[in-house]
């Protein structure tokens, strides 16, 4: 049997069989070939994770410099008012 899952294909046939030719008992090869299965299952990202985290970050550097740009007009506000005070006083 083949499993497809989260973007990797693990052929847990394949090692099961392995194993069993490695000389590993039957009970032992399934059970390891079970977590194994598992562990993958369970740990690594799918293409649809990654896409959405892409998504996120792009949504958040956008944020992330429209709020720079506010930051920039309001400091050159500050500045241009601070120096026209000056000016005044002197």
């Amino acid at each position: 049997m083949i499993e497809k899952n989260k973007s990797v294909i693990f052929d847990t046939h394949s090692y099961f069989n392995e194993l069993i030719t490695a000389g590993v008992p039957h009970a032992q090869a399934d059970a390891h070939t079970k977590s194994l299965k598992d562990i993958f299952q369970k740990n690594l990202a799918t293409k649809s994770d990654v896409h959405d985290v892409r998504s996120d970050l792009s949504r958040d550097m956008k944020e992330l410099e429209l709020r720079m740009k506010i930051f920039d007009g309001s400091l050159a506000i500050l500045i241009i008012t601070t120096l026209t005070l000056i000016q005044k006083l002197l």
